[in-house]
């Protein structure tokens, strides 16, 4: 397997722009000045599980290999709903959307088109007609951001920034991982986080500290807290941990000061493992006891190459856990700001 090459993507594509194989640090984001407005015959359907072939030759080895939707397609099936364009019998673009918030916010995301056929207005068509599939009662798009300048770009056209949180993107080889797996114990039993236990912090007086914003953001999908989410992010493939006060764990029903959410995709190139933290973040025990955690569920078994991106509430101290992951021997390669963008539904 070759060596994995570090670029920074925008995984949860704005539809603002169209999703090409550049690096969001220095891809410009479209406006609709960039699209033709005379567009080839394009003919546009739901996707189904048959078209696997088709959309994975839109953009093969997309972001150098780390592109999430080969190992993904059939499962993000369950949950989303895909739609795809075709030209005659080409496939020539795709999206995926999901229904949130108890029906009012979509997420649109694995954006892509045929390379020959980008800046010709088909992925703002192919959004117009995947928004023309759900109800009227979707009030919203969200989506995810790691461009400072793309954020600028969303709220000039009438989006608003929702949320804000610090991001980490490190490296690490298989070995080492491996071996730091086997020589670090967890010192203290962390609490699994089922969907009852999560019902309950998201409807405690805790909640506002733990989720600020009224967001709770997995893997780069933003979900306001609501109940009916749970279900879409507490899924098989993640665990969620929850670590306690040792002064207040004899309480009836302590709030956990740290809760962590995790899963691993296995990409061409490598692996992909993403870690969201909620709460504090200044306990070294804590801390350490979450990744490595995370880590030995995620990651005994897993690519040569591995790619981390780390999430946490700004305003924090990052000490202790630029610390930890240092012991642990990751490697930093970009720290920046995930922005979450609201904007209006409009099919025009």
């Amino acid at each position: 397997m070759t060596s994995l090459q570090y670029l920074e993507y925008d995984i949860t594509q704005n539809h603002n722009s169209t999703p090409v194989s550049t690096p969001v640090s220095v891809s410009v984001m479209a406006t609709s000045d960039d699209y033709d407005v005379t567009t080839d015959d394009v003919n546009f359907r739901k996707a189904t599980a048959a078209d696997y072939d088709d959309v994975m030759s839109l953009r093969p080895h997309l972001y150098h290999g780390m592109d999430y939707l080969p190992s993904q397609y059939h499962h993000l099936l369950h949950t989303h709903t895909g739609f795809c364009g075709f030209i005659g019998n080409q496939m020539v673009g795709f999206i995926l959307a999901i229904i949130i918030d108890d029906g009012e916010t979509i997420v649109i995301r694995a954006g892509r088109v045929r390379k020959e056929h980008e800046n010709k207005g088909i992925y703002s068509r192919l959004r117009k007609f995947c928004l023309s599939h759900f109800p009227r009662t979707v009030k919203r798009e969200s989506f995810s951001l790691f461009s400072s300048d793309h954020k600028d770009s969303s709220i000039l056209k009438g989006g608003i920034l929702a949320w804000q949180r610090e991001r980490i993107t490190l490296t690490a080889g298989t070995a080492t991982i491996k071996n730091i797996i086997k020589s670090v114990t967890v010192t203290n039993a962390l609490r699994v986080v089922n969907k009852s236990l999560l019902s309950e912090l998201f409807s405690s007086k805790s909640s506002p500290q733990l989720f600020p914003g009224d967001f709770i953001v997995v893997n780069s999908v933003p979900y306001k807290v609501r109940m009916s989410n749970i279900s879409y992010f507490l899924t098989p493939d993640r665990v969620m941990y929850a670590s306690y006060s040792e002064s207040v764990k004899s309480s009836n029903s302590p709030p956990p000061v740290l809760v962590s959410v995790a899963n691993q995709i296995r990409c061409e190139a490598g692996t992909r493992f993403n870690i969201d933290f909620y709460g504090d973040i200044c306990v070294e025990e804590d801390v350490t006891n979450h990744i490595i955690s995370q880590m030995a569920r995620c990651l005994s078994e897993c690519a040569d190459n591995i790619l981390m991106y780390v999430t946490y509430p700004m305003n924090r101290s990052d000490a202790i856990l630029m610390s930890v992951l240092d012991k642990l021997r990751w490697k930093v390669k970009l720290r920046g700001y995930q922005y979450g963008i609201e904007q209006p539904v409009s099919s025009d």
